[in-house]
C-alpha cells in the first residue's frame, strides 16, 4: 500500500493524524506523533501553506528595511478592531496583544490596506494563503483577522516560540524550518523586533493603547 493510499484509509477510518515539518521545509502528516508533530485535521489549509519555501510575506510592514524602520509605538486602536481581536485571540487561543502587535505593523489597521506585492487587509494575507485558510473576502475585517489569527495560531503551536512563528509569519514556515531558527534576514528580524516591541507595549496595559 502506498503513502497516499495508506493516508487515506487512515484518514477514512477517522484515526487521528498529526503534522510535522523535516529538515527540508517539507510538511510530512503521519498516523503518529512524530518529534515536534502537531495535531492535523483533514482539508487544512496547512497541508498546503506549509509548503511555501523561502517564499518571503510581503505585507505593508515588510516593505520598510530594518534602517529605516522607525521605533516601536503603539498606535491607538479602533475600538471595532479592539473587540474583532478580543473575539479572534480568544477562538485561536492567542495573546491579544501579540495578535494586536501583527495588525499594527501589517496594516496600521487599515481594514482596506492592500500591499504593493498584493497582501490584503489587516492582517495582509496574500491572495493564495487567503483562499488556503478559507478566507473568501480579505478585506472583509471579520474574515481577514480570523484567517490570519489561526495561521499565526497554528505556527506559534508548530514552532513553540513566537519568535519563531513571527518569523515564519514574515518569512515563510518553510525557511524557518530549513534553517532551524530566525532566517538571517535583515528585514525578517526588523519585523520580529518590531512586532514583539508593539506587543510589550499593549501587554502594558490600557494607558499604552
Amino acid at each position: 500500500m502506498d503513502a497516499v493510499l495508506a493516508l487515506a484509509v487512515a484518514l477514512a477510518a477517522g484515526d487521528r493524524m498529526y503534522l510535522s515539518i523535516g529538515k527540508d521545509g517539507v510538511p510530512v502528516v503521519t498516523d503518529f506523533p512524530r518529534a515536534e508533530a502537531v495535531d492535523y485535521q483533514p482539508g487544512d489549509f496547512e497541508r498546503i501553506a506549509l509548503r511555501q519555501k523561502g517564499v518571503a510575506h510581503r505585507g505593508l510592514g515588510a516593505a520598510r528595511t530594518a534602517l529605516d524602520r522607525p521605533a516601536p509605538a503603539a498606535p491607538g486602536i479602533p475600538p471595532e478592531i479592539d473587540e474583532l481581536v478580543d473575539w479572534a485571540s480568544r477562538r485561536h487561543q492567542l495573546p491579544p496583544s501579540l495578535l494586536l502587535a501583527v495588525m499594527a505593523v501589517e496594516s496600521g489597521f487599515r481594514v482596506d490596506a492592500v500591499s504593493p506585492a498584493g497582501a490584503l487587509g489587516l492582517m495582509q494575507l496574500m491572495p493564495a494563503t487567503a483562499a488556503d485558510l478559507g478566507v473568501k473576502n480579505p478585506l472583509d475585517a471579520r474574515e481577514n483577522v480570523d484567517g490570519g489569527a489561526r495561521y499565526l495560531a497554528f505556527l506559534r503551536k508548530h514552532f513553540k516560540s513566537d519568535e519563531l512563528a513571527l518569523a515564519a509569519y514574515n518569512a515563510g514556515p518553510g525557511r524557518v524550518a530549513r534553517v532551524g531558527g530566525v532566517p538571517d534576514i535583515p528585514e525578517t528580524k526588523a519585523y520580529i523586533e518590531s512586532v514583539l516591541g508593539l506587543a510589550a507595549s499593549y501587554e502594558a496595559g490600557p494607558a499604552s493603547r
